[in-house]
């Protein structure tokens, strides 16, 4: 399979590794991309003019590699993106003057080539990182203005050093000066009240695993459904109850009130998900705030979706594609990998070594995959998410069974010391949005 039918992803990091050749234009045929990383590699030759169809990318970082040639103008094209570094290559000839038209843009890096000519008139380039490249000239700081000789800028310079001086400085140190003020309030306010995504319990029995208060939220909760009356039940599902409420704080939000089956000994490896879920930040990830329980209830609380979709998934009845690994239904419902696919990751963990080893000691024959494994998180008895970033994995990325996973839609091997190429197999993951091997050993050509 080719690695060209990835046409679902909208976020490929495959930086710091050792990877060389050329940048495939097939990279232009990923339309759903948001973020792409290239960086720290060994890739050669020429940029690719098909990147500039990526009409959805934010974030392009083809940084420190061997790249060559001009700049094409094409990536002027992406009106969206809004971080574009390219240092440390050996880029060549003029900036495209295109990039006075992308209006986007915030961060420029390209610093480190063998750039010449005009600075394009952007507001993104007044504070770019340009340094490095002795052909460049325009009105940015560090370079020098068109056409005025060096000896004029230098008495220039000095002529103004004082006043510069005094312009930058004080407002600099009145700024450090709030900051101070802001951070010991910050400091207070934390320490007298610490929410976050943390857990809590108390000796009544309360649990809360929470991005708010988890006890106000709660109470205001109670207050908002006048203690879950029916009126303001939107759906049921097979383990609970889902509700929309309208709180001050938060606006709409989404409550699923778990089943007394369910609320007096949640499984260790539901809190787990809980508290996975409450860190992510994800633009096709519906937010959750937290879990709260005590004596009377158990809740999930959830950013509401107008369209309705969120009471839907939360009723097992669809699955749009802004759940698309949702991690916390693998636990409302008895799921279990296949066969094929656990043996298949428990053979490879046989064969890799974990410096870590508690991490991947769960991943045992005596234990679920899809419940119990760390990293793993299935949908309708299929593994669709892997994520072992950072697990200390010291092995090879060919052995692992992208064949035997076809369902995968989340990958995250990063920070390990995976060496190897990457194998084509990771072709088939048709179904994949997101694949994250950066921080490895992985060498070679991305395979076409």
């Amino acid at each position: 399979m080719e690695l060209g039918l990835l046409t679902k992803l909208d976020y490929l990091d495959i930086s710091d590794n050792r990877l060389n050749g050329s940048i495939p234009p097939f990279i232009g045929d990923y339309q759903h991309l948001f973020h792409l990383n290239l960086s720290n590699n060994k890739f050669g030759q020429k940029i690719p003019i098909e990147i500039g169809k990526i009409t959805q990318l934010n974030v392009l970082d083809l940084s420190r590699n061997h790249l060559v040639g001009e700049i094409p103008p094409q990536l002027a094209n992406l009106k969206v993106l809004v971080n574009l570094n390219l240092s440390h290559n050996g880029l060549s000839g003029c900036i495209p003057q295109e990039f006075e038209s992308s209006t986007g843009l915030q961060d420029v890096v390209l610093s480190y080539n063998l750039l010449e000519g005009p600075i394009p008139n952007n507001k993104a380039f007044i504070n770019a990182s340009l340094e490095g490249n002795k052909g460049l000239f325009g009105n940015v700081v560090g370079i020098h203005p068109c056409g005025m000789p060096s000896s004029v800028v230098k008495k220039h310079s000095m002529a103004k050093g004082r006043k510069l001086i005094l312009i930058t400085v004080l407002p600099v140190m009145g700024a450090l000066v709030l900051l101070c003020v802001f951070i010991g309030v910050l400091f207070l306010c934390d320490k007298r009240s610490r929410v976050g995504d943390v857990e809590r319990r108390d000796s009544d029995g309360w649990l809360s695993i929470s991005m708010l208060d988890g006890k106000a939220l709660y109470r205001d909760i109670l207050n908002a459904t006048e203690e879950f009356d029916a009126k303001f039940c939107i759906g049921q599902g097979g383990h609970g109850s889902i509700y929309k409420v309208n709180l001050p704080s938060l606006g709409n939000i989404a409550v699923k009130r778990l089943h007394s089956s369910f609320e007096n000994t949640p499984p260790k490896s539901f809190l787990n998900e809980v508290r996975a879920l409450t860190g992510i930040k994800h633009r096709n990830i519906v937010n959750l705030y937290g879990y709260c329980s005590n004596a009377q209830h158990s809740l999930l609380v959830y950013e509401y979706v107008e369209t309705g979709s969120l009471s839907s998934i939360l009723s097992n009845k669809m699955v749009p594609k802004i759940f698309y690994f949702l991690m916390f239904f693998t636990l409302f419902t008895v799921t279990f990998a296949s066969v094929e696919e656990a043996t298949a990751l428990l053979k490879w963990k046989a064969n890799v070594l974990s410096q870590n080893n508690s991490l991947l000691a769960s991943w045992t024959l005596s234990t679920d995959a899809c419940r119990d494994w760390y990293g793993v998180i299935c949908f309708n008895g299929r593994v669709n998410k892997i994520n072992i970033t950072n697990a200390g994995v010291v092995g090879t990325l060919h052995d692992f069974p992208f064949s035997s996973l076809l369902f995968l839609e989340y990958v995250d091997l990063s920070m390990n010391q995976l060496s190897s190429i990457i194998p084509p197999a990771i072709g088939n993951l048709t179904n994949l949005v997101y694949l994250d091997l950066s921080f490895n050993q992985i060498s070679g050509k991305i395979p076409p």
